[in-house]
């Protein structure tokens, strides 16, 4: 016997099995393209414009949030400095105005950085633009023939895996 030639009595019934399985799922017919699909597809571009729009909302809230505290730390130190060098020290002011400055600087700095609105707001943009490139990825499956398309079950496996990726990453509102 040669040594390319398999004996079949010495093989195992699980090998056999394990063989037979091997040699059956050769071929995969792909999932088609059907409303259905093309449904759930146009809802879940729905809900990542919803999500994309709540998102840029709270971005722009968070950015507005962090510009009202974070100018006026910029400022007050500027003004301090102008008094200091038009009134002088002496001036009976200066003390007031030197000690309510540092106060408020210093207050709306600690609040800016406890309240992290700075951070906040970037990712929440983030994740507002991460929302709209799975609602183009969507467009752009959708507007293609479906003769042209990837198979149905990879290309909706991939979307809901992002879209879950991104539900369990992106910031709460």
């Amino acid at each position: 016997m040669n040594d390319l030639e398999i004996n079949i009595d010495s093989i195992s019934d699980e090998e056999k099995i394990h063989i037979i399985s091997e040699s059956t799922d050769i071929d995969r017919i792909e999932m088609k393209w059907t409303n259905n699909l093309e449904k759930k597809l146009h809802e879940w571009m729905e809900l990542c414009k919803d999500i994309s729009i709540a998102h840029s909302k709270m971005a722009k809230k968070r950015k507005r949030c962090y510009y009202v505290m974070s100018i006026p730390a910029i400022l007050i130190p500027l003004f301090m400095g102008f008094t200091q060098q038009y009134f002088g020290e002496e001036h009976e002011y200066y003390p007031l105005i030197s000690s309510s400055g540092y106060l408020i600087t210093g207050s709306l700095t600690a609040l800016n950085t406890f309240l992290g609105y700075g951070a906040k707001y970037v990712e929440h943009e983030v994740a507002s633009n991460r929302y709209e490139e799975v609602m183009y990825e969507i467009d752009s499956i959708l507007i293609k023939p479906k003769k042209h398309r990837q198979a149905a079950d990879v290309c909706m496996e991939r979307i809901k895996n992002n879209i879950e990726s991104l539900n369990k990453f992106s910031v709460q509102l």
